[in-house]
């Protein structure tokens, strides 16, 4: 096996192991953000469904705030 070989192949198997550890961060960090409490002081929902339903209903447009992270 050749240098080149045994680099990629550990960088895979560093992939595949921090993978479920960076998930279970990214996760956490969800749920931090879900927990603020500028969340519960308005009518926001987190379900696209439940939103486009009360658009529909109530004739109103929705307002979507995006944002991700990337970062470890």
């Amino acid at each position: 096996m050749n240098r080149t070989m045994l680099l990629v192949g550990l960088m895979m198997s560093l992939t595949i192991v921090e993978t479920p550890l960076i998930a279970q961060e990214l996760r956490q960090r969800y749920d931090n953000k879900l927990a603020e409490e500028w969340l519960h002081l308005g009518p926001w929902t987190t379900d696209y469904d439940e939103a486009r339903s009360r658009a529909r209903e109530t004739g109103k447009l929705i307002f979507g705030y995006f944002t991700a992270s990337y970062a470890p």
